[in-house]
């Protein structure tokens, strides 16, 4: 463990590593040593004239700790989730989805292009958190519904049935 400070400390000095920008710390899931971590930090932040900042900070306790953790943040803007994923937790997905569509005019665009959109577009929101998460099959059924109703030109004021799909 000495031998492990010292290369850290070294490589601080030479400036080949700057702990501010990505850094796990792990130590004993008590209140003692979380005193001591967050006195450790603030010698840091004293010395080095930096702040943590709290909106890009998280803390994370293992089983023994009594309190639930609701809420574990997020990580390149994906969720981070300690239980299992429902319809429920991936619907800012559908939001997302949702959001695109009502910024787009799909009367200004052939089919083919409404279609190349939604390809690119639409159906590589999910695939984004599909690459850590694997979403409910009852979110993915409403993002294509969705991207049909688009590529068909479906409006709330016009109905159109879709051919394919």
């Amino acid at each position: 463990m000495e031998w492990l400070g010292h290369s850290i400390n070294s490589a601080l000095l030479r400036g080949i590593w700057n702990p501010i920008h990505d850094l796990a710390i792990f130590c004993k899931a008590d209140a003692k040593h979380g005193k001591l971590l967050k006195e450790i930090l603030h010698d840091f932040c004293e010395l080095s004239g930096d702040k943590v900042n709290p909106m890009k900070t998280n803390i994370f306790f293992s089983k023994g700790v009594g309190e639930l953790a609701h809420d574990l943040g997020h990580y390149l803007g994906v969720p981070l989730f300690h239980q299992r994923v429902t319809n429920n937790t991936m619907c800012f997905v559908m939001e997302k989805v949702r959001m695109k569509l009502q910024s787009w005019d799909a009367r200004q665009l052939s089919i083919v292009g409404r279609a190349t959109l939604a390809q690119s577009v639409l159906l590589s929101i999910p695939g984004y958190f599909m690459q850590s998460i694997m979403n409910p099959k009852k979110i993915c059924n409403e993002i294509e519904r969705l991207a049909r109703t688009f590529i068909w030109g479906t409006t709330d004021s016009r109905k159109k049935m879709s051919l394919v799909g």
